[in-house]
């Protein structure tokens, strides 16, 4: 039984893998996200996603997440981002829901030029277009 649970959760990750790259994932941004954190003030923190943030990449993103000080603003600056999955959403989500617990503020910025779904936490495709508008 559980042979047959390891087999179906290989190729479901194989297959999510594979429509990432039809969508237009760079190769080496499979498994490696690039992201950076800057510090414009004392009370701001922007946390920018370069390229895509995917299942397969964000637990870097997520570990530096964990060490930002509580009681500032951070932005999730998504403009120089391509495709954000709902992996990396939902964690953000959650995230500044206990960071705003804690006496901080979160917010996003970027449009997404598509989503994949009617959800507020769908994959989100941004596009060169869409950020010179």
């Amino acid at each position: 039984m559980s042979g047959w649970l390891f087999s179906g959760v290989t190729i479901g990750m194989a297959v999510k893998l594979g429509i990432h790259l039809a969508r237009g994932v760079w190769p080496e941004n499979m498994f490696r996200i690039h992201f950076d954190i800057r510090r414009p003030d004392n009370r701001t923190i922007v946390v920018k996603i370069i390229g895509s943030a995917l299942f397969s990449n964000f637990l870097p993103l997520k570990n530096a997440l964990a060490e930002l000080e509580d009681g500032k603003t951070i932005v999730f600056n998504f403009t120089d981002g391509y495709l954000i999955d709902h992996t990396v959403m939902d964690y953000i989500h959650d995230f500044s829901e206990q960071y705003c617990s804690r006496g901080g503020y979160c917010l996003e910025i970027g449009r997404p030029l598509q989503t994949f779904s009617d959800h507020r936490l769908a994959a989100r495709l941004m596009t060169e277009d869409d950020r010179k508008q």
